[in-house]
């Protein structure tokens, strides 16, 4: 996975990006332990599509199809969005307003 976005970042050639991709791949690789842990056979299903979105991508950049590419990114992204929003965003810690006031 993470060979694959840095590979994404190379085809790109751009000088100015390749050091913030590069800094953006740490936290991805650090972040992306959350999708790919297998809890389920729903968690298999995920990880499943996204290599196979993965190879859509190659695919795409093969046939010269941007359109394609960028469609297949985007529900690549859809995929793992709401486990990695978690991670970086987590729920609250319940709590009631009456304890915090007793508190102070």
């Amino acid at each position: 996975n993470h060979h694959f976005h840095h590979q994404i970042g190379a085809i790109a050639g751009s000088l100015y990006l390749q050091p913030s991709l590069n800094r953006l791949l740490v936290d991805h690789t650090r972040i992306g332990q959350s999708f790919y842990q297998r809890r389920s056979s729903d968690d298999q299903r995920r990880i499943d599509k996204a290599s196979d979105q993965h190879d859509a991508m190659i695919a795409a950049f093969e046939d010269n199809s941007p359109s394609r590419a960028v469609e297949i990114t985007l529900e690549h992204w859809e995929l793992s969005r709401h486990r990695m929003e978690r991670f970086v965003r987590p729920d609250p810690l319940p709590y009631e307003l009456e304890d915090i006031a007793d508190a102070v």
